[in-house]
């Protein structure tokens, strides 16, 4: 039971980030003092053909943790899953 708990946690807080960014970009998410990627990538997107590093780090930034969170739930449910370990 504890594994798929931590799977569906790892899953979660991938979409929760998803989710998150997605919110802020259209302006409905965190308030402005508070950094979010979301609102990055929308104050950034204005200086995206003159300066386009602004754009393309925050959206690797949620690329990548979304990524491993999504491998870090196929990893533990890999590990903790008997059939999958051949036992």
């Amino acid at each position: 039971m504890f594994s798929i708990i931590l799977v569906q946690a790892s899953i979660g807080m991938a979409f929760t980030i998803l989710l998150e960014a997605a919110l802020s970009y259209i302006g409905m998410g965190v308030q402005p003092p508070t950094a979010t990627w979301g609102t990055m990538l929308r104050n950034a997107q204005r200086f995206a053909f003159i300066a386009p590093w602004y754009v393309i780090s925050p959206g690797l930034c949620i690329f990548f943790i979304v990524l491993i969170l999504n491998f870090l739930g196929d990893r533990i449910r890999d590990n903790m899953d008997p059939k999958l370990r051949g036992a």
